[in-house]
């Protein structure tokens, strides 16, 4: 450990100090308990593992729960109230207008038609109804199986991923079997689907939608098989018919169907509830604006709210994990510096761990509309002020600060869309607890890393690297006195050198008496330089070696005078 190594990791508290730490937590970690692992952060991961596939499932929820509560979100705005209301009177004035243009009803006359010509007409007629009906049932067919191939194709994607996640799993088992099963022993997910069914399913309801689209080509030259075609001729020969027949005959052939196109065409303003454009939908919509909209809203932001709580029980059980790996060497640490008043302690802990997180939220935020992010500076400080009020290992406080930041929204549903660009990216970020990890905390004297000084952290790694670091390969420091008074280097760093000699070799370059004669050093080598010759000379010895008591007064104690007039003035002689 160079004089300056101490120095530089402890100014680097985010990379290469963290790293020398947990090389020291790691080697306390049972052996039994690190599986693969060849670090602490391979082992935090690997135990880690059943959790954050859990979060990931949990946060897939999430953004699934947001897409319907954005969707609910835009028909609660005024503006789309106000659009559904003019929809409402457009169909209901178009109704007015409809009822009023009824065909003026033709009293049926005496036919002028032959025998034959009137067979002729009833037989074209019910042809007509047929085909007409049978279009009608080949058009909700068509609707069917489009609907019905989305969801066998859906099926397919949702069983192609299940198969992917299966073959990694099988990949892991593989490497569990041939570490601890013969290779004799089937060890696999095994698992059928009916994926070739439905694939089968997926051509047959092809092959029917090409067919069904056949028949109902109306186009200008649609094919021989359409119904519109043969509709088209059915048409033609009731018009040629009522050619022969009576202007009155003629007048209520007309009639009939000028009330068939009636009915149909008020029929379609009618429609029904779930059907678009038309009366009775937006009739049901502003129902539900009124009453359903609402309180779905308030059931879909709190399922929201549980599963974000879901999300944060598992950070919970992963901050456990960090708790039960670094269990063993606090409570080593404990027994190493029990003589010291001012103890290192470890702690974990749900934090913050996105330090972007105000520029990240924001960035989704335009600050030109009114409201709590209005005007970019106002918006940092606000943001800011939030994250510093909330108390991210807290649940109740952590919910506290999304609902704050959500009032964005909330506070005028008709502007949300506009203040925030990308409302999808924006739940996601706030939402999906992706700003917040497990993190531990190693405290000294009853404050954290970052509020001690550089003399501080330097104990703290000294403490690692002697007192608890199991190596037993020797350890060279150069002046670990740096920065450190000569009571915490008595009462600190001396104990932690008396712990280290117990199982490995310590050598150490100092210009201080405590650690040369309080360590009880079994050997000192003094140095010499003579510049004038450029010539090093080393003597090297006991404490009891009169020579080297002598040097060790010299050097480290300033000279036999100097000791002298110390010890006087501290026992005023």
């Amino acid at each position: 450990m160079p004089q300056k190594f101490i120095e530089r990791i402890c100014t680097d508290l985010d990379k290469q100090f963290q790293q020398e730490i947990n090389k020291v937590i790691f080697s306390y970690v049972d052996s039994t308990e690190k599986g693969d692992a060849k670090s602490l952060e391979e082992l935090i991961d690997f135990k880690s593992h059943p959790f954050n596939s859990k979060i990931n499932s949990i946060q897939s929820e999430i953004t699934e729960v947001n897409k319907v509560i954005i969707s609910v979100e835009r028909k609660l705005t005024s503006q789309y109230k106000k659009s559904v209301e003019e929809n409402l009177n457009k169909y209901q004035d178009l109704l007015e207008r409809h009822l009023k243009n009824k065909p003026a009803e033709v009293v049926k006359p005496e036919s002028t038609l032959s025998v034959e010509d009137k067979m002729s007409l009833e037989i074209c007629e019910e042809k007509i109804k047929e085909l007409e009906d049978s279009i009608d049932v080949h058009k909700d067919e068509l609707l069917k199986v489009n609907s019905d191939i989305d969801i066998l194709q859906n099926s397919v994607s949702d069983i192609n991923a299940l198969e992917s996640e299966v073959k990694q799993v099988n990949s892991r088992l593989k490497q569990v079997k041939e570490s601890f099963f013969s290779n004799d022993t089937e060890f696999y997910i095994q698992y059928t689907t009916p994926k070739e069914k439905i694939i089968t399913k997926i051509e047959e309801s092809k092959k029917r939608k090409n067919e069904l689209q056949l028949l109902l080509d109306n186009l200008e030259d649609p094919n021989e098989l359409s119904l519109y075609k043969k509709l088209d001729k059915e048409k033609n020969t009731k018009k040629g018919i009522i050619a022969k027949s009576d202007a009155k005959e003629k007048a209520y052939q007309k009639y009939i169907d000028d009330i068939k196109e009636w009915e149909l065409r008020k029929a379609k303003i009618l429609g029904s509830e779930t059907s678009d454009e038309s009366l009775h939908y937006y009739k049901s919509e502003l129902e539900r604006i009124n009453k359903t909209y609402p309180s779905e809203y308030i059931t879909l932001k709190e399922n929201r709210d549980s599963k974000i709580k879901e999300l944060f029980e598992e950070k919970v059980k992963i901050s456990n994990v960090y708790s039960k790996i670094y269990e063993p060497i606090d409570k080593e640490l404990q027994l190493i510096l029990e003589h010291m008043d001012e103890k290192v302690e470890f702690s974990v802990n749900i934090v913050q761990s996105d330090n972007e997180l105000a520029s990240n939220i924001l960035a989704y935020v335009n600050h030109s509309f009114s409201g709590i992010f209005s005007g970019r500076d106002n918006a940092f400080v606000k943001m800011n002020e939030y994250i510093k009020e909330t108390n991210f290992s807290d649940l109740d406080s952590l919910l506290d600060f999304i609902k704050k930041v959500l009032t964005v929204v909330t506070e005028n549903l008709d502007k949300s869309s506009d203040i925030i660009k990308d409302k999808e990216g924006f739940y996601k970020e706030l939402c999906c607890l992706d700003f917040i990890g497990v993190e531990f905390n190693l405290a000294y004297a009853g404050r954290e890393l970052l509020e001690l000084s550089p003399g501080e952290r330097g104990i703290v790694l000294l403490i690692f690297y002697l007192a608890l670091n199991k190596g037993e390969e020797p350890l060279i420091i150069d002046q670990p006195e740096d920065n450190l008074d000569n009571e915490s280097v008595f009462n600190k760093l001396v104990p932690c050198i008396v712990e280290a000699k117990k199982r490995r070799q310590v050598i150490i370059v100092t210009h201080n008496p405590n650690i040369a004669v309080a360590c009880d050093a079994e050997q000192v080598i003094h140095c010499k330089i003579d510049k004038s010759k450029n010539e090093i000379t080393y003597t090297a010895g006991s404490i009891e070696d009169k020579f080297i008591r002598d040097r060790i007064v010299d050097v480290l104690e300033g000279t036999e005078p100097a000791f002298s007039l110390r010890r006087k003035k501290y026992l005023f002689e």
